[in-house]
């Protein structure tokens, strides 16, 4: 299994509907979103399971040399929690994606946005 790719739509002025913007979230191996410097990315995770999950936004930057640690974050059941500001050199992989991980995908959505900087 692969890695889900999710397209950030860009919010334009007139806006965006969240609802019709969701995606089933990857179970096996996650999903990831590029990301770069110049953009701001927003991921939503909707959790419309009876368990909170948590969902882990990997981090392959190094500072000194020391590994930075992964950012695991949890998303209560029946919420919806937004992340953003992203810094690349912490978050960005060797393929310009961020990755994204949940500790249970089912009944999991996901969304990503992105601002110009």
């Amino acid at each position: 299994m692969s890695r889900g790719l999710l397209t950030a739509l860009e919010i334009p002025t007139t806006g965006v509907c969240l609802d019709t913007t969701y995606t089933a979230a990857t179970a096996t191996d996650g999903d990831s979103v590029a990301i770069d410097k110049d953009e701001r990315v927003i991921v939503f995770v909707k959790n419309e399971a009876v368990a909170p999950i948590n969902v882990t936004f990997s981090t392959p930057g190094t500072v000194n040399g020391v590994a930075i640690t992964e950012h695991v974050v949890a998303v209560a059941n029946g919420t919806t929690k937004v992340f953003s500001n992203f810094d690349v050199p912490t978050f960005q992989q060797s393929n310009g994606t961020l990755y994204i991980d949940y500790s249970s995908a089912t009944t999991i959505s996901v969304a990503a946005f992105k601002l110009k900087k």
